[in-house]
């Protein structure tokens, strides 16, 4: 029998963005961040050419799981909605935020995303980015 498990972080980027007031009002700290103006560091601590041009960080939201990655992401929009964090003003100023899935999937399988999830992503002004691997 085919499956599909998923990891999903919540990506947030621009230079008007600012990482400790998602991490406030989410109550977690980012997986990493990068701040504009900083030294490039890469992931292995070598300092690289150059500075950051924006403020970038990312989320995790779920260690590989099964089960429904569209119920996943309901929970979490809900959790977005009741902190009032909504990012379409940050779309308006260039930056962006998006939730980064990682689908893994073995054999002919696949994921249904509802379309009123969908919705509430467009109206939080989340985008959906989609890494598969199989």
């Amino acid at each position: 029998m085919s499956s599909c498990s998923f990891t999903v972080s919540l990506r947030v980027s621009g230079i008007e963005f600012d990482p400790e007031l998602v991490s406030h009002k989410l109550g977690v700290t980012p997986r990493w961040k990068q701040l504009a103006g900083n030294k490039r560091i890469a992931p292995s601590g070598k300092e690289l050419s150059g500075f950051y041009e924006v403020n970038k960080c990312s989320y995790q939201l779920c260690e590989r799981r099964e089960g429904s990655l569209s119920d996943f992401i309901s929970e979490q929009i809900i959790k977005l909605e009741s902190c009032s964090l909504s990012f379409r003003e940050l779309a308006k100023s260039g930056g962006k935020a998006e939730f980064f899935i990682g689908l893994y999937i073995s054999g002919n399988s696949g994921e249904v995303l509802k379309f009123d999830v969908l919705e509430r992503l467009g109206a939080l002004g989340v985008d959906l980015s989609l890494d598969v691997y199989s």
